[in-house]
């Protein structure tokens, strides 16, 4: 597969066939994924003082192109309705096209109608793009330069740029069930297998030889907004403990912000005492010696050691206190995942104009998880954080093993998103004084008049108003690239040493999406079959 012109355009489709058809005779393959529109000045660069060359890179160029099913060489995108994280919005894949040189993906609140099903009705559309299947990367440094959708100060969108393990396909839960976020390669002893929620991983060590998954990596998660967190409020009720003044100004959260992750599967286990409060920060727990111990991972606790190393000083950076992971049943036995995760505030200008937002991944020993904005260090998930061996203790008095997770050896690709969702950035909604629907459409929705603290009327409604006055909103993407160190070039959906191919093949329903007959339609660049006379 290569890189292409606009379907249809047959001037452009040729001048890519023929460098493509030469650098196959010649062995010389690693420009497949290099779009000819990337600058020569692009082609290189230095990252944290290595050197890393171009291995993938789709400048959007050409106008018009398209991304249905079998339309694009790249990316491919999703229809119909998803409740992965509890959507207000359905999947459209016209709302994702090429112009002026940018990628907009689109976010509407035009009602969609689901065929199947008439009676299900989401009020707002936007696209998801995945290049599943097509492009997928093990290790390296990937960019998006990207400019966010809407205002800074309106919450409501759910803009997203993240990568998934190719063993499964986002939003398709029977394809990630038992599969995601895994990236764990280990046989638990009888011991151990509570600590390490035995059971929850479909394609473990025990059974399948080695242990597989498709773990997640999160680059760009925006929630826009005006709210400020009020910790010290958690304190003062009681749901969360005292913590000195210093480390209650190293959390301070206020919207807009980016929050970056990594998620991994296993995790502390739902019951076990590591694991901590959500909403609250790591707190201490005293052992059966009386001894205090630290919950989760100490390391990623905010004191002032961790900034510079763990979390950037050119930012405002918090860890993610309300996300340690999530939890769920899949095939009805509990699984609580971690997320390595923190929230970088952000200002106007990120919805202005074009940031770059980036992560470096490196896998294997000395590896991490390092996301930087603008070059600029964000947060860093060592290695050693993710490998290390922890005691896991239960309030029954059990106690075990939970062994190493992996920095990401999976192969990945990469997804493009904008969800809205009422866990993400959607004001609360008192149901007995408001109609808390979501319509844009209706008065109702966007109308609810209360008595503030001085006794005069508010619309406690008015952010959602703001919301649906600014759509359609436009995420404008200007380029995505990934960079890999010389010589360890490792691209492909397939690779020999975590193949994908025939366990797709074998298990297809799970992969088709609920309007298509397989996993991916071909892709036929051009709209046309080619006549080898005439590359000549």
């Amino acid at each position: 597969i290569n890189r292409h012109r606009q379907r249809g355009d047959p001037g452009g489709m040729r001048g890519l066939v023929l460098p493509l058809l030469l650098a196959l005779a010649t062995g010389r393959v690693s420009d497949e994924w290099i779009d000819p529109d990337t600058p020569e000045s692009a082609r290189t660069r230095s990252i944290q003082g290595v050197e890393h060359v171009l291995v993938f890179s789709d400048e959007f160029e050409v106008e018009g192109r398209t991304f249905k099913d079998g339309d694009d060489p790249v990316w491919t995108g999703l229809n119909g309705l998803v409740n992965t994280n509890e959507q207000y919005n359905a999947y459209n894949d016209t709302l994702a096209y090429t112009k002026n040189g940018k990628l907009v993906l689109k976010a509407s609140s035009r009602d969609y109608v689901f065929p199947p099903e008439p009676e299900q009705v989401r009020h707002y559309q936007t696209p998801m793009l995945q290049t599943w299947n097509k492009f997928c990367f093990t290790e390296g440094f990937i960019e998006l330069s990207a400019q966010m959708p809407g205002k800074s100060s309106t919450g409501g969108l759910w803009p997203a740029f993240w990568m998934m393990g190719n063993l499964g396909r986002a939003t398709l839960q029977d394809s990630t069930d038992r599969i995601w976020p895994f990236n764990f390669d280990e046989c638990p002893s009888d011991a151990d297998k509570r600590a390490n929620q035995y059971g929850t991983q479909a394609l473990d060590a025990c059974t399948n030889g080695v242990g597989r998954g498709a773990p997640e990596i999160d680059i760009v998660e925006t929630m826009p907004g005006s709210f400020v967190y009020d910790y010290q409020a958690k304190i003062d009720d009681g749901r969360c403990p005292a913590v000195d003044a210093g480390t209650l100004d190293r959390i301070k959260t206020r919207q807009p912000f980016v929050c970056t992750s990594l998620q991994a599967a296993p995790g502390w286990p739902d019951d076990a005492i590591q694991r901590p409060t959500l909403g609250c920060l790591p707190a201490n727990w005293t052992d059966s010696d009386g001894s205090s111990q630290p919950e989760y991972y100490p390391e990623f606790y905010p004191s002032p050691d961790a900034f510079g190393s763990i979390y950037g000083t050119d930012y405002d950076v918090a860890i993610n206190y309300e996300f340690y992971g999530d939890r769920y049943a899949p095939g009805g036995q509990t699984l609580h995942t971690d997320a390595f995760s923190a929230c970088t505030m952000l200002d106007p200008t990120h919805f202005e104009e074009q940031h770059r937002w980036q992560a470096e991944w490196r896998a294997g020993e000395g590896g991490f998880v390092r996301f930087t904005l603008d070059d600029k260090l964000q947060f860093n998930v060592p290695g050693e954080s993710v490998t290390r061996h922890r005691f896991v203790s239960f309030p029954d008095g059990e106690s075990g093993t939970m062994l190493s997770r992996e920095i990401p050896e999976e192969p990945m690709y990469m997804i493009l998103n904008i969800d809205l969702a009422p866990l993400w950035g959607w004001n609360f909604c008192d149901a007995s004084k408001c109609n808390c629907c979501e319509d844009c459409k209706r008065s109702e929705c966007t109308t609810c008049m209360e008595e503030d603290e001085n006794g005069d009327l508010v619309n406690t409604r008015a952010w959602l108003a703001e919301l649906c006055a600014q759509l359609p909103a436009d995420y404008e993407i200007d380029y995505v690239r990934v960079y890999q160190r010389p010589g360890e070039e490792r691209v492909g959906c397939d690779p020999a040493d975590h193949p994908t191919a025939q366990f797709i093949h074998d298990h297809a329903d799970r992969y088709t999406p609920w309007d298509r007959d397989r996993p991916l339609k071909p892709v036929v660049v051009g709209g046309g079959a080619c006549d080898p006379e005439d590359s000549g």
